[in-house]
């Protein structure tokens, strides 16, 4: 679930309780951009590891559907 709050200016999205952006109109958007690399390093392992034959697919698409299912109950 995703909750945007405004706070002294600069608007701050988050998931839970992790921060997932933050970009304040003084141009200070580092925390965006370290997301950002951040979600590229997960991207290429993943990658790497579909290449390599270790990822387990069937194993994370189970994970996905037990999720799906579960925030759909609620």
């Amino acid at each position: 679930m995703s909750v945007l709050s405004q706070q002294n200016s600069c608007a701050t999205a988050t998931a839970g309780n992790a921060d997932v952006s933050s970009v304040c109109g003084n141009g200070n958007n580092v925390k965006s951009r370290s997301l950002r690399t951040t979600g590229k390093n997960k991207i290429f392992a993943i990658r790497r590891q579909l290449i390599e034959g270790s990822y387990d697919i069937d194993g994370r698409l189970s994970i996905a559907i037990d999720r799906l299912f579960k925030d759909l109950a609620i």
